[in-house]
């Protein structure tokens, strides 16, 4: 049988840093962040409840590495990445002086050395790219089309902030991986690193490097 709400009021800490919440007789909840933080092993989440009363708690931890800028990595699997630029023609270039609304090819190109299987391959985008889904025809992807070529995945996902591709079986051997992407913001972003795994073998990987891109 659920029990009468009770007022209730506290703090959650962690290290120096101390928020109160106070809480009515009502179904309520209270939220905060903390960010920025070090030693995490070294500081611990507190919860002062004085009062002792009935909380439910729910706590999420997000991290960032310090290093941006990580080197390509082979555990198995070799995965290179490459950006173009595609003219009007459909032709496409080295990928400098990218300006927004420019259509970008984007080249994966991996290898294994034996069979896999159950493998997926995530292409994280930078911030100022955004997939072009070809299922969606415009004068955009009609101009890059012939070059986008996808002979891997049995299935593959475009999402807003990155590309995902999946292969149930793969033999040992050199494929390639064609998608189309858009420039939508002027600036330097930092494209994060490719990763090709074997998911239910993890420890077979291969990244790809970081890469700075820089848009008009």
């Amino acid at each position: 049988m659920e029990t009468k709400l009770e007022p209730a009021s506290g703090a959650v800490v962690w290290g120096a840093e101390r928020r109160v919440f106070d809480l009515p007789a009502v179904a309520q909840t209270f939220e905060t962040q903390f960010t920025g933080a070090t030693n995490l092993a070294e500081v611990p989440l507190v919860l002062e409840n004085p009062q002792s009363r009935r909380l439910f708690t729910q706590t999420r931890l997000e991290g960032r590495a310090h290093m941006a800028d990580q080197p390509r990595q082979d555990r198995g699997f070799s995965l290179q990445r490459r950006y173009e630029i595609v003219a009007d023609d459909g032709t496409a270039r080295d990928f400098q002086n990218a300006r927004v609304g420019d259509r970008v090819l984007v080249t994966l190109r991996l290898e294994t050395r034996q069979p896999a299987h159950f493998l997926a391959v995530d292409d994280p985008l930078p911030a100022s790219f955004e997939a072009l889904n070809p299922e969606f025809k415009s004068q955009a992807t009609r101009a890059g089309e012939a070059l986008a070529e996808d002979w891997v995945s049995d299935y593959r996902e475009l999402r807003a902030d990155r590309a995902l591709f999946f292969r149930d079986f793969l033999p040992a051997g050199r494929y390639t991986i064609r998608y189309l992407a858009r420039v939508r913001a002027a600036g330097m972003s930092l494209a994060p690193a490719a990763k090709i795994e074997e998911m239910y073998h993890p420890e077979r990987f291969g990244l790809t490097e970081t890469m700075w891109v820089p848009t008009e």
